[in-house]
């Protein structure tokens, strides 16, 4: 994602930088916010940590779910928003997960977090 892009009021350039995604894992450098209002406003618990914001490309037709495997929520719907943001506390244990279904079809791809650098407050 461009560092520009507002995600629910911080920009990319705040949350994370040098972010690549491989064909199996994503690494790069998840900087630490103290203060993230806008990210699960309900739960004052999860505003502040390390967050990496990810843009997906949804193709025509297609549903597109993800998953923070190992994070407190279930499955987010990317069709509508095509960008989730997820709270990572643990590299080496959570995994981010991607299910593309589109006539009956479904394809599951899941990426390691261990290359991230996660910045301490």
């Amino acid at each position: 994602m461009d560092g520009e892009t507002d995600v629910y009021g911080l920009n990319v350039s705040d949350l994370q930088s040098g972010i690549v995604i491989g064909e199996f894992d994503i690494s790069g450098t998840l900087l630490y916010v103290s203060e993230y209002p806008g990210f699960n406003g309900s739960d004052v618990s999860e505003q502040s940590g390390n967050y990496l914001a990810l843009k997906v490309d949804v193709p025509e037709g297609a549903n597109v779910t993800t998953e923070l495997v190992n994070g407190k929520k279930g499955a987010v719907d990317l069709t509508a928003d095509k960008f989730c943001v997820y709270r990572i506390t643990d590299k080496d244990t959570q995994q981010i997960k991607f299910t593309v279904s589109k006539n009956e079809e479904s394809k599951v791809s899941v990426y390691s977090l261990t290359g991230l650098t996660l910045n301490e407050e």
